[in-house]
């Protein structure tokens, strides 16, 4: 299971999926910036991880599942 959020500043514009514990994942590629915009207004993303590799790059692939904002 993961979440995803902005990057601290001076980086907010960069999507971080950070595991359970807290530890950064990795980046989301800027394909899925306008997630950040979906953040802005209080949908939230969680997921998992559904297959990964190191050859020949390392890559991650994710199962994202959006929640709408708490009323």
């Amino acid at each position: 299971m993961f979440r995803i959020e902005h990057a601290p500043r001076p980086v907010a514009f960069l999507l971080l999926a950070f595991d359970t514990t807290g530890r950064e994942m990795g980046r989301l590629p800027s394909r899925y910036n306008y997630l950040a915009d979906c953040i802005e207004h209080g949908y939230s993303f969680t997921g998992k991880v559904i297959a990964s590799s190191l050859d020949p790059f390392v890559s991650v692939i994710i199962d994202v599942t959006p929640h709408e904002p708490a009323s």
